[in-house]
C-alpha cells in the first residue's frame, strides 16, 4: 500500500509548455513498496478520481507541493497506463523545469494516491483496483522498470517563424484625428 509510485515521463512539448507522461503503468509489479510481494495498479484504478477532479490535479517536483509546476489539461486511459498532459505556466521555476526536462533531468513521474479498494493477485502482490489521485510529481528515481522518457520536443516561439523572411516594420504611431 504505497502512497507514491514512480512512473515515466513520455513527452515534453516546450512550445505549448506541456509535459506528457505515463502517470500510471498498468499491471507492472513494483517491489519498491511496503508489500514484500509487490504492488501493481489495475487499469482504470484512477478513473473515478479523475472523473471527479478532472484537470484539477497538479504536477510538482519530488512530491514537494511548494514546488508545484503544472496543472493537468488532459487524461488518456490507454492499455499501457494512464497518460496525463500537464501545462506549465510561465515562471522562473517552471522555465527552469522545462529546461531540465529537455536536458533529461526529470526523466520519470510518480503519483501520490490513497488506495480505496485493493485485492491480492495470484502471486500475492497487492493490486490497486480503485484509488484517489492526490497529485503527480516529476522524479529522478523510478520504481517501475518500464518508466522512461520517450521524447522531448523543444521549439521556441521565434523558431516557428524561421524561414518566413524578415519581420516587416510597422508604424504604430497614432493617426491624427480628421474631424
Amino acid at each position: 500500500m504505497s502512497d507514491h509510485l514512480f512512473l515515466e515521463t513520455r513527452d515534453v512539448t516546450i512550445t505549448g509548455r506541456n509535459v506528457v507522461g505515463r502517470c500510471v503503468p498498468y499491471n507492472e509489479t513494483s517491489y519498491l513498496v511496503p508489500s514484500a510481494k509487490g504492488e501493481r495498479i489495475r487499469r482504470q484504478a484512477f478513473a473515478e478520481s479523475i472523473a471527479q477532479r478532472g484537470t484539477n490535479v497538479f504536477l510538482n517536483l519530488e512530491h514537494d507541493e511548494a514546488r508545484t509546476v503544472a496543472k493537468a489539461v488532459r487524461w488518456d486511459d490507454t492499455d499501457d497506463g494512464l497518460v496525463g498532459e500537464f501545462h506549465l505556466r510561465a515562471g522562473e521555476l517552471q522555465d527552469r523545469t522545462l529546461e531540465e526536462l529537455a536536458d533529461g533531468w526529470w526523466p520519470y513521474m510518480s503519483v501520490a494516491f490513497r488506495p480505496l479498494r485493493e485485492t491480492r493477485g495470484g502471486d500475492g502482490a497487492v493490486e490497486v483496483v480503485t484509488a484517489k489521485l492526490a497529485h503527480v510529481a516529476l522524479v529522478k528515481c523510478p520504481a517501475y522498470d518500464g518508466a522512461e522518457v520517450l521524447a522531448v520536443r523543444n521549439a521556441s516561439p521565434t523558431s516557428l517563424l524561421e524561414g518566413l523572411g524578415p519581420r516587416p516594420d510597422i508604424d504604430l504611431t497614432p493617426l491624427p484625428r480628421f474631424w
